[in-house]
C-alpha cells in the first residue's frame, strides 16, 4: 500500500510472543549460572558461621543456662583432702565449659550456692584446682562417688603424670582432683570430665567436706613432700592411728616435734625396723632440740611413716613426733603442749 504499511496475523504474534519469552528465559538462565557459584560460596559461610555460633558460644550459654536450672538446690560435692592417698573432686553446674591445660580455677565455694560459675586466674595468685586435661567418660548410668573416685585415680593420675613431667605423690601436698558433670546434663550425653591438681590443707588440717584447699603458684616443680609444722598435735582414731591435727589444748596423743632425713635405704621400708634403721638417731636428736635439750620422762621419740607413692616420687624425709606409750605400746592421751623453749 502507498506510505507502506505491514500487517501481523495471529500466527506471527504467537511467535514474536513465544520468542520473547525464550529471550528472557535465556537471560535468567545465563545470569543464574554466573550467580549459582557466588549463591552456593555464600550458602556455605552462612552454614558454617552458624554451626560456629550454634556449637560455640550460643551452645555453651544454652547448656550453661540449662544446667544452671539443673543444679537448682544441689550443692558441690567435694571429697574430704585431709585423708592421705584419697582423690579429690568438685562438682559443679559449669564444668561444662571449656578449659585449657595449666589453666588455674577459683569458684565460690558458698554451701548455699547450687551453680558454680567457675573463674580462670592467673596461676601465681590463690586457686582451688590446676587443670591438666579432659576425659571423655564412656555412657552409662550416673557414676556413685565410688565410681568418679575411680575414674580420676584411673584417668586423671595419668594426665597428672604427664603434665608434671613426674609422679605425683598422692600422699603428698597435691592431690588427685576433677570437675565433674552433674546428672542432668550427663544423662544428656555431657560426660566429660577435667582432670586437675589440688591441694591438702597444711599440718594435716581438715577442711569441710564440701570444699578444696587453695594454694598459689603452679604445682609444676614445687616439693610435694607433705610435712607438719612443729607443735602440731596430732589426734587419735577409734583404731589406735593418728588421726588430723588438733589444738594442742585439747586432747591428743602426738605432737611433731621436726622433722628427719632417712639414710641407707635402697628399697622401701617393709616393717617398723627398716623404719628406724633409715631414721636413726635423727627423731631423738630433733626431738630434744626442740624440747629444750631433754625429753621429758615417759616421752618416746619416733617417726611417722609415709606411704608407698611418697617414696616413689622421691619423699626420703619424715615427721618426726613425740607421744606417750604405756606398757604395752598403746600411746595414752596429753593435755597441753609437750613442748618448752
Amino acid at each position: 500500500m502507498p506510505g507502506g504499511w505491514s500487517v501481523t496475523d495471529s500466527s506471527t504474534e504467537d511467535f514474536i510472543r513465544r520468542s520473547r519469552i525464550a529471550r528472557r528465559r535465556a537471560h535468567r538462565l545465563a545470569a543464574l549460572k554466573r550467580w549459582l557459584p557466588r549463591i552456593g560460596a555464600l550458602a556455605v559461610a552462612v552454614a558454617i558461621a552458624a554451626w560456629s555460633f550454634l556449637a560455640g558460644p550460643l551452645r555453651h550459654a544454652i547448656v550453661a543456662t540449662h544446667a544452671r536450672k539443673l543444679a537448682q538446690g544441689q550443692s558441690t560435692t567435694v571429697s574430704p583432702t585431709a585423708t592421705p592417698g584419697s582423690t579429690t573432686s568438685s562438682t559443679i553446674a559449669l564444668a561444662l565449659r571449656s578449659y585449657n591445660v595449666g589453666d588455674c580455677v577459683v569458684w565460690d565455694q558458698s554451701p548455699s550456692l547450687g551453680a558454680r560459675p567457675t573463674k580462670v586466674v592467673p596461676c601465681e595468685g590463690a586457686h582451688l584446682l590446676e587443670v591438666v586435661g579432659m576425659v571423655n567418660l564412656p555412657p552409662g548410668p550416673y557414676p556413685t562417688e565410688a565410681q568418679w573416685a575411680t575414674f580420676r585415680s584411673t584417668y586423671c593420675t595419668p594426665l597428672i603424670n604427664r603434665y608434671l613431667t613426674y609422679p605425683i605423690d598422692t600422699d603428698g601436698r597435691f592431690s588427685v582432683s576433677a570437675l565433674e558433670q552433674f546428672p542432668g546434663p550427663w544423662a544428656e550425653g555431657f560426660r566429660t570430665m577435667w582432670c586437675g591438681i589440688g591441694s591438702r590443707p597444711l599440718n594435716f588440717g581438715v577442711v569441710p567436706a564440701d570444699e578444696l584447699v587453695s594454694f598459689s603458684g603452679s604445682a609444676k616443680g614445687k616439693d610435694q613432700t607433705y610435712l607438719a609444722d612443729p607443735g602440731t598435735c596430732l589426734s587419735a582414731e577409734p583404731d589406735g592411728t593418728l588421726g588430723s591435727a588438733v589444738a594442742c589444748s585439747q586432747p591428743h596423743t602426738a605432737e611433731v616435734t621436726g622433722s628427719a632425713p632417712l639414710h641407707g635405704l635402697t628399697a622401701f621400708p617393709q616393717s617398723r625396723a627398716e623404719w628406724n634403721a633409715g631414721v636413726g638417731a635423727g627423731c631423738d636428736t630433733v626431738t630434744r632440740a626442740w624440747d629444750g635439750g631433754a625429753v621429758p620422762p615417759g616421752v618416746v621419740s619416733t617417726s611417722l611413716q609415709f606411704g608407698r607413692s611418697s617414696w616413689d616420687a622421691g619423699r626420703r624425709v619424715v615427721d618426726c613426733i613425740a607421744d606417750r606409750p604405756d606398757a604395752n605400746g598403746h600411746l595414752l592421751p596429753i593435755s597441753g603442749s609437750l613442748h618448752r623453749p
